[in-house]
């Protein structure tokens, strides 16, 4: 059996423990311990070592005084079996003690709270589904405004509409409400405020107005309704031309909310506009009277001499105020519900199953 000689300081860094077996060097990293650790592991393992039958021998150097020193060195000389088990013993040791250590000293870091990539993923991913959704919503309003305002031509607001004509509207219509892109209009004041011009309706009462515009030398201007939401007041105005004159009437009404969608309207005045004289009478060429067709042109030369004769009377005309006439009665009340409203459309029903489609000017 050969022999070997371990020899280390008793205050030592962390250096390589070598050991010899055969040619081979075998070496091992021990971490930073003290010479009397040293001592005290070596002379426990010559115990185990010697119980177990393997020659051990111990030989300590000591100095004059016969006290160990931190400079002393031990000298063990063993069987190269034995060795090895010395050397794993006290490797596996330090490695206990050095956990023990670093579990008692090392503070525990707090780890960063995972981030749930598919969570994160799945939110952009709604965000941008709810922002394809809003827009194809979008392009399908936009769409169907136009072919509501493309059902009205040749029904004169409504008053000429036919049967189809008036099932079209109605389905359009429809189909917008249901896409109404403002929940709450009475909410939406900027929306709602404003001047609005009449497209479309089916109210009996408006219907027989704009059927005067069959009548000759008579023409239905636009019909507007302002909204005035601070002082809540409601403004309905209809333009009467005549091939001397311009003028107009309207009613006026308060308001109040009812809900998100609905206005209680009250008419509270009446009013005939004075008339403004135009300064050129437009006469036509021709007059459609009766199947008959009147040629006018002649007459264009005397239009001419009646305005310069009535233009002084014009002046004292257009000077008197316009004609007011109150409402009193209680019964002068209706309501109107906002069925759909965006910056340019708005459609209102009304009671008795009126409809009015705007646009806003």
């Amino acid at each position: 059996m050969s022999a070997l000689t371990f020899s280390a300081p008793l205050a030592c860094s962390s250096k390589s423990v070598s050991t010899l077996r055969g040619s081979r060097v075998l070496s091992r990293s021990t971490p930073k311990i003290s010479g009397s650790q040293y001592q005290q592991r070596f002379t426990r393992f010559e115990g185990v070592t010697s119980r177990r039958g393997s020659p051990l021998l111990a030989k300590k150097s000591t100095d004059s005084a016969g006290d160990a020193s931190d400079d002393q060195v031990f000298s063990f000389e063993a069987t190269a079996d034995s060795e090895v088990k010395i050397e794993d013993a006290i490797v596996e040791e330090v490695k206990v003690e050095d956990t023990e250590e670093a579990n008692v000293e090392e503070e525990p870091v707090a780890e960063a709270a995972p981030v749930d990539e598919p969570a994160v993923a799945d939110e952009s991913k709604q965000q941008e589904e709810e922002t394809e959704v809003d827009e194809e919503t979008q392009f399908l309003i936009e769409d169907l405004k136009a072919a509501l305002l493309d059902s009205f031509y040749g029904t004169e607001r409504g008053s000429k509409a036919s049967s189809e004509a008036r099932a079209e509207v109605n389905e359009l219509i429809t189909q917008l409400e249901a896409v109404n892109p403002c929940s709450s209009p009475t909410d939406e004041v900027e929306l709602l405020s404003g001047e609005w011009k009449l497209l479309y309706t089916n109210n009996s009462e408006l219907s027989l107005i704009l059927a005067a515009d069959q009548l000759p030398l008579l023409t239905i201007g636009d019909i507007y309704q302002d909204i005035d939401v601070d002082s809540y007041t409601v403004e309905n105005k209809l333009e009467i031309i005549t091939p001397l004159s311009r003028g107009f009437v309207s009613s006026t009404a308060n308001f109040e909310v009812r809900s998100a969608k609905r206005l209680q309207i009250k008419f509270v005045e009446g009013k005939i506009g004075t008339p403004k004289l135009l300064e050129d009478i437009p006469l036509p060429d021709k007059l459609e009277l009766g199947g008959q067709s009147l040629d006018l042109s002649p007459l264009k030369g005397v239009a001419y001499q009646v305005q310069e004769a009535l233009r002084p009377v014009t002046a004292v005309i257009e000077s008197q105020p316009d004609l007011q006439i109150p409402i009193s009665n209680d019964s002068a009340q209706s309501w109107l519900l906002t069925t759909f409203l965006d910056e340019e459309v708005r459609i209102a029903r009304g009671d008795a199953g009126s409809l009015f489609v705007l646009t806003k000017v």
